[in-house]
């Protein structure tokens, strides 16, 4: 997170919400239909929760590739990865920069697409007391489904013990929703990078390493942990029940 640091963004296109498990399986089965080799070992209904509008979860950083790549084949674009069998065990997955399909975001676009424009720790202002107006993260509900957990703030309830459709809460200033809680979100880059400190453009994190980016937080963690600056990394192989992507 630190030290904080300028970065320039090229002009993105970003979805609105997290993927949720309508588009998921719609995608898949579309793909699996028409023979798609990313598709051919993906379950269209793979999520801990039951819901045609939450957020598909259980889904691995490699799947999340390859779902991108199936939906560019549908709608006749050219695939922007290359993803080999070997990923879940690090290997090497190919971005062809001059495709014009789907892809993750990498960790400084899906920064600049939470922030938007605002320089507070979360979009919606600093107080993470008030996060559970704008954010599905770990809170009263949460605790009562989970008495196990360590107790939240007792200020903060956004009455979802699980995961919540995406866009139930307020969108950021840019009209995106879930860029805080709900479930982590997938990002391009390798955890172990570094910047300097001085403005770049693009960075688009490290040489390969075992553990890719995850931002946002999730249902399960509290305020803090989605911070618009927090970070967190899984293996490419891991599909837990906080793991999505946009």
């Amino acid at each position: 997170e630190r030290p904080q640091h300028r970065v320039r963004v090229s002009a993105i296109a970003i979805g609105q919400s997290e993927v949720t498990q309508a588009q998921w399986a719609a995608v898949v089965q579309a793909a699996q239909k028409a023979g798609d080799v990313d598709t051919k070992g993906l379950k269209s209904d793979p999520s801990s929760f039951n819901g045609a509008q939450l957020p598909v979860d259980q889904v691995s950083w490699c799947d999340a590739a390859r779902f991108a790549n199936a939906l560019s084949r549908l709608e006749r674009r050219r695939p922007v990865y290359t993803v080999g069998s070997d990923c879940e065990k690090g290997g090497e997955v190919v971005w062809d920069r001059a495709a014009d399909g789907y892809r993750l975001p990498t960790e400084a676009e899906w920064e600049y697409a939470a922030r938007a424009g605002t320089r507070s720790v979360y979009f919606s202002g600093d107080d993470p007391d008030k996060l559970c107006l704008y954010a599905n993260v770990f809170d009263r509900t949460g605790h009562t489904a989970n008495r196990a957990w360590t107790w939240p703030n007792a200020y903060c309830d956004d009455g979802h013990a699980e995961t919540a459709p995406v866009c139930t809460y307020s969108k950021n200033p840019w009209g995106l929703c879930d860029v805080h809680g709900n479930v982590w979100e997938w990002t391009w880059d390798w955890f172990q990078g570094s910047y300097d400190a001085a403005e770049v453009g693009n960075p688009v994190g490290s040489t390969p390493g075992s553990h890719r980016v995850l931002r946002g937080g999730s249902w399960k963690d509290q305020p803090l942990a989605a911070r618009s600056a927090a970070r967190n990394a899984w293996m490419p192989s891991a599909a837990l029940d906080d793991l999505g992507f946009r």
